[in-house]
């Protein structure tokens, strides 16, 4: 039997959001035989957004209850970055699978909104000038030094899918998992993650970049026009550990790859990922000049 999803990152997955709770519930988003239009939905990093469906309206603040995914019998499975966190601190709610509300969040420490695999799919500068667009290409300081990190979401978006396909065809329920912790730091006025000692954040999904750490993961830069801010507040970065704390986490290139290799069993276990980019990440390490 076919199925049809609703799926969206960014803006678009914002959207998403006012339709699952406001348009939804309509008779008129229902199919002849009364079913609802979509079978599921996978939101990737935009339920924290403040989207609004009406270009008149206010927009709306952060915090507002509107954010709140409504309770549905159709499986909702959300997916945010620690990019978009602060925002999407807003929008969490428990999970739950009660028969008219089925719904998952899953966190990602380290992962940034934009990232160097993401990048393929813009314009190239060349075809942006042919539109008659003249603008240089955005500038951040710490990505100008450091390179777009290449953090692969797109690893854990694959995995969301497939438990999201599964609850929907068979009523597989999909795992649950810790949020990333969060504290309040004086002077600002958001919540913040909790970092460890190697500056990564601390909780939510088990990735073994952070479990497994060669490099610290920011999630946000700075840029060096005004122009850029948005870009680049979007744009993560990496900044590789010292030789002195690799030798210290592991002394030799096979104990880096065993704990890598443990860290994706377990995923694999909490089927948190597909198989096919565990064995990515596997190899990935076995190729990485570590320690």
């Amino acid at each position: 039997m076919k199925r049809v999803f609703a799926t969206g990152y960014s803006q678009t997955a914002g959207y998403l959001v006012p339709y699952i709770n406001f348009i939804r519930p309509l008779p008129a988003a229902t199919l002849d035989n009364g079913k609802p239009v979509y079978d599921g939905y996978l939101i990737g990093d935009g339920d924290g957004l403040p989207i609004s469906i009406n270009q008149c309206s206010a927009p709306l603040n952060p915090g507002n209850p509107r954010f709140l995914i409504q309770p549905r019998p159709e499986p909702v499975i959300s997916i945010g970055t620690q990019t978009l966190l602060v925002p999407g601190v807003f929008a969490r709610r428990e999970d739950s699978d009660s028969p008219t509300d089925r719904y998952r969040r899953y966190e990602v420490p380290g992962a940034s909104h934009l990232n160097k695999r993401g990048m393929v799919f813009f314009p190239s500068a060349a075809d942006v000038a042919r539109t008659g667009v003249l603008q240089p290409p955005p500038a951040c300081t710490e990505v100008s030094t450091y390179g777009l990190t290449d953090f692969p979401l797109e690893y854990f978006m694959n995995g969301a899918f497939a438990n999201l396909d599964a609850w929907v065809r068979y009523g597989t329920v999909p795992p649950k998992t810790p949020l990333i912790k969060m504290k309040n730091v004086p002077g600002i006025p958001f919540p913040v993650p909790e970092l460890d000692q190697y500056g990564n954040a601390v909780g939510g999904v088990h990735v073994p970049y952070i479990q497994v750490p060669i490099s610290t993961y920011y999630t946000r830069s700075t840029a060096t026009d005004p122009r850029d801010t948005l870009y680049c507040s979007l744009s993560g970065y990496k900044v590789p550990l010292k030789k002195e704390a690799l030798t210290q986490l592991y002394p030799t290139h096979d104990t880096y790859v065993k704990k890598v290799k443990e860290s994706i069993e377990a995923l694999l276990k909490e089927r948190l990922i597909i198989q096919d980019d565990g064995l990515k990440i596997i190899k990935e390490a076995e190729q990485t000049a570590v320690p």
